[in-house]
């Protein structure tokens, strides 16, 4: 099996930084080479945890130029994309036998960014991580593994967005072994609804509202989204 697994990962999210780190005291560390891939930020959490744990890094030029990605010769093996702001193009997912991204949200549903803010403000009964392959659709392609939390009356988004951090990292390794396994994973279906990004005060705001609506009695209310078709 292919050792090198090349992590993206955007150089100052907290997400990368826990995922790195609780990644780097898992065995699997051990019997896989993995590559940090960023943009270089000196005082970036994450880049300075994989500076800390000895992984190497391929520095990209800017956060759309892969260039110093694709031209490195042990490329061919698996990319995994944990806590990357951008969609990463076709050309770069073809340079790689394994693309697959860690989505913080029981897909299908709650596809889009900081899906744990809506998750909060709309009061779910579970959240969580999901571990699928890539495509050229955002958060689409095969799931491969989820895992699913309840969300507890005294949690708070900071401690939901760790929570799924280090969900994500516990089941990255499991991830790995599937897809070398040859599981093709399992297709999309049922409820799809990509939700846009909220400030944090429209998130106190809606949850607030939601919880007078639970209360009385009344439907919760749920962000902005647009309901997808799934194929």
């Amino acid at each position: 099996m292919n050792k090198e697994v090349y992590l993206l990962g955007m150089p100052n999210a907290e997400k990368t930084k826990i995922i790195l780190k609780i990644l780097s005291q898992n065995p699997i560390w051990n019997k896989k080479e993995f590559i940090f891939v960023t943009k270089k930020m000196i005082e970036g959490k994450a880049y300075c945890m994989a500076k800390k744990i000895g992984m190497k890094i391929i520095e990209l030029d800017d956060f759309d130029n892969y260039n110093n990605l694709i031209s490195n010769k042990n490329v061919g093996q698996m990319l995994i994309c944990i806590g990357w702001s951008y969609k990463v193009p076709n050309y770069v997912l073809n340079e790689f036998k394994y693309c697959m991204n860690c989505h913080g949200s029981i897909l299908p549903d709650f596809r889009g960014n900081n899906t744990y803010m809506h998750s909060y403000a709309c009061l779910s009964n579970e959240y969580g991580a999901t571990i699928h392959y890539m495509n050229s659709n955002f958060d689409d392609g095969n799931i491969i593994v989820q895992a699913r939390l309840k969300q507890l009356p005294d949690e708070n988004p900071l401690i939901m967005h760790q929570r799924v951090s280090e969900s994500t990292a516990f089941i990255i390794p499991e991830s790995i072994y599937l897809a070398e396994s040859g599981y093709a994973g399992e297709k999309q279906h049922g409820l799809c609804r990509y939700f846009y990004k909220i400030s944090i005060d429209e998130m106190n705001s809606l949850r607030e509202k939601n919880l007078e609506n639970i209360a009385a009695g009344k439907p919760i209310q749920f962000p902005k989204n647009k309901v997808l078709r799934l194929e």
